[in-house]
Order: structure tokens, then sequence, then C-alpha cells
């Protein structure tokens, strides 16, 4: 029922946005941007800091208005930094959207399992977090997958657009819960 469906949604959107830092980024760091190595996992690694500081200022609140939101703001902001580290032919300006595409995924993420808890009756919260952890983990080797497949097809830059775009499309989606746009 919703809003656990489309917060589901969410958690799959959790598992493509992994599958691309793990497979797209560092791809577009080589093939695009001609980083070696150690500049591609400077470009992964970049957005750690971000989600890590928003993941932290979250928890660390006791209440928080306007959490839903927070979230489809968080979701909305993952879509043009993608597409920005896809477009971009200048390593400094992918490293500097990598930078700030921390912020919106620790918040997107953070604010999905919150929202998840607080939309679960207590004797269902177990199976819940379990399903919602299945989707988000079990779609990143899926989708990995199909993305290795679609950089066979189109560029790692032109896949990672195309991914912001299915994100977009979840987005839109997800944002039509009313349920999640009062929390």
């Amino acid at each position: 029922e919703q809003p656990r469906r489309s917060l589901a949604l969410a958690n799959i959107v959790i598992g493509l946005i992994s599958a691309c830092t793990a497979i797209l980024v560092p791809k577009v760091a080589e093939s695009v941007l001609h980083a070696d190595a150690l500049g591609a996992a400077l470009l992964v690694s970049s957005m750690i800091p971000g989600m890590v500081v928003m993941t932290f200022v979250i928890a660390s609140r006791p209440t928080m208005r306007r959490r839903g939101l927070l979230f489809f703001l968080g979701m909305a902001a993952i879509v043009p930094q993608m597409s920005i580290v896809g477009v971009s032919r200048v390593y400094w300006l992918s490293l500097v959207s990598s930078v700030v595409l921390g912020a919106p995924i620790g918040l997107f993420v953070t604010l999905v399992r919150q929202l998840t808890q607080e939309h679960t009756a207590p004797e269902m919260m177990g199976r819940a977090m379990g399903v919602l952890h299945v989707l988000s983990r079990g779609t990143l080797p899926v989708a990995s997958f199909g993305l290795l497949l679609l950089t066979r097809f189109v560029s790692p830059s032109t896949s990672l657009v195309l991914v912001a775009a299915v994100v977009a499309v979840f987005f839109v989606g997800v944002v039509s819960t009313r349920d999640l746009r009062r929390a």
C-alpha cells in the first residue's frame, strides 16, 4: 500500500545510483575524462563526504519538518548532478559535481529509511525493511549487468545521462504520492 510502494521504488533508485557509481562513473573518468585509476577513484569517492555529512545532519535532529519535501528535493537534485558528470568533458567540473552529488544522495537515502519506518506498523517493520534492503541491494547487481550491456551500445557518458532520465521518471512516480509530500 502507499506510501510504502513509492518508497520501494525509491529503493530501486538507490540500487541504480549505486550501480552508476560502481560501473559508469569510473568508465566516464577513464574513457571521457582520461583520468588514471587515482582520478577515477577520487571521482567516485568524492561523493562520500556529502553523503556522510547529510546523514549525520539528519540523524542528529530529533525532529525535522517537511521531510517529504526534503526527500523529493534530494531525489530531484540527483538527476542534474548525474547528468553533469555524464556530459562534462572537464575532470574538475565532474569532480565538483560528484562532491555536490553526495549531499542529495545522503539526504535521499537517509530519508527513504526514515519515511519507511514512519509509514510502517511496528509489527511489519522487519519484513518491510528486509524487502526494501533486498530492493536496493538486489537492484545493484542487476543494474550493473544492465549498465555493462548498455555501454556496449552507447558511451558511458550517454549511459549515465540515460540512467539520470530513468531516475527522473521514478521521481515523477514517487512525487505523486500524497502521503510522502505531507510527511
